[in-house]
Parts: structure tokens; C-alpha cells; sequence
């Protein structure tokens, strides 16, 4: 196996990893917090916070992080704008992307570059 390919598999396994442990955490904070019918939308920690947006059906299983330095309302607008944007763009593509193999799907979700570009004023 070429280095390209091990790197690729590595970046995927982080990702997992990094997905599975914010769920962790997302839930260990909703028990603490007792709110398990309430969704947590924002944890504080010192200087910083970690904004947390959940997607709606049919991508309810997914959710949005945005980790700033400070509070304000701009940030919480652009992890929506973000959120929102996602959604209209992939909401028919995450019911199916078990079934969809591994260069699909990094094809599938590049395109999203370009829509970040767009949100964030970038040429």
C-alpha cells in the first residue's frame, strides 16, 4: 500500500474517531446537565465556547461544531448559515451514504468547498 493511501486511511480513521468521541461527549454532557429532552447548544470553557448545531430530518443524526474564542452572535449565525446550507445540499445524499463507497463519498462532500467559499467571502 502506497504512503497516499495509508495517509487517506488515516485521515478517515481520525475522523471516525473524532466523530465518535464529540458524540461521547455530547452525551456525557447531557447527562450531567440532566437534559435529555433539551439538545446542549453551546459549552463554555475559559476563554472559549463550542457552538453545537443538530441536523434536521432526514439528517437528524448529525450535528455541527464550531469552536470559538469568545461570544458572539455573528458566530452562532454562521455555524447555521453553515448548518443550513448542508442540509439543503446533502439531505438526499445522507440517507444512502452507507451504501455509497469511500471515493464517492469524499467526491460527494468536496463540492462543499465551494459553498464555504461562498459563505465565507472567499474567491
Amino acid at each position: 500500500m502506497d504512503n497516499s493511501k495509508k495517509t487517506l486511511i488515516n485521515i478517515n480513521e481520525s475522523i471516525k474517531l473524532i466523530s465518535h468521541g464529540m458524540i461521547g461527549i455530547i452525551e456525557i454532557f447531557t447527562a450531567v446537565a440532566e437534559t435529555k429532552d433539551k439538545k446542549i447548544k453551546q459549552i463554555k470553557q475559559g476563554g472559549f465556547s463550542i457552538l453545537l448545531e443538530y441536523g434536521e430530518e432526514p439528517i437528524s443524526n448529525i450535528f455541527f461544531i464550531l469552536l470559538v474564542k469568545g461570544e458572539m452572535d455573528s458566530n452562532k449565525y454562521f455555524l447555521t448559515t453553515i448548518k443550513n446550507q448542508f442540509q439543503w445540499m446533502y439531505k438526499h445524499v445522507i440517507p444512502i451514504l452507507e451504501f455509497l463507497d469511500g471515493s464517492s463519498t469524499e467526491r460527494i462532500f468536496s463540492s462543499f468547498d465551494t459553498i464555504m467559499k461562498n459563505i465565507l467571502k472567499i474567491n
